[in-house]
């Protein structure tokens, strides 16, 4: 891979959009139809880690919120006499930790529908190892 064809690939990557990638291709000297042909290729690359990225987040939020669930449960469970609720700071600090933790799965659920229903309109970071798992 060219200097020129590395830096438009980062350049998608990043979520720059194609016609400035195209624009920035053709300033190297890049001809039109070849330019058009590399942006398009790494466009479909982008889309294809949006979509791995969307089943990644679907899968992580699944689990967390499935685990938070049934940990609030099992604590409410034991924790919740009939005669009203009784608890110690520490299971309120663990339930609020729990809902936090499922609340957060909810929102990453949110993003891996998203990432999977429309990643082409997607112009999120995916450079930064972090920003594409999470």
């Amino acid at each position: 891979m060219n200097d020129h064809e590395s830096e438009a690939s980062n350049m998608i990557t990043w979520g720059t959009a194609p016609e400035l990638v195209v624009q920035s291709l053709l300033e190297q000297g890049v001809n039109i139809n070849q330019a058009e042909k590399l942006v398009a290729r790494f466009q479909e690359e982008r889309v294809l880690m949006i979509v791995k990225r969307g089943y990644r987040r679907l899968f992580l939020g699944g689990v967390v919120g499935v685990l938070s669930a049934v940990f609030i449960g099992l604590i409410m469970g034991r924790h919740w006499p009939v005669g009203g609720f009784h608890s110690s700071r520490g299971v309120g600090i663990l339930l609020g930790f729990l809902a936090g933790g499922f609340f957060w799965s909810l929102w990453k659920m949110m993003d891996g529908r998203r990432d999977l229903m429309r990643p082409e309109t997607v112009r999120d970071n995916l450079g930064s190892k972090y920003s594409s798992f999470f």
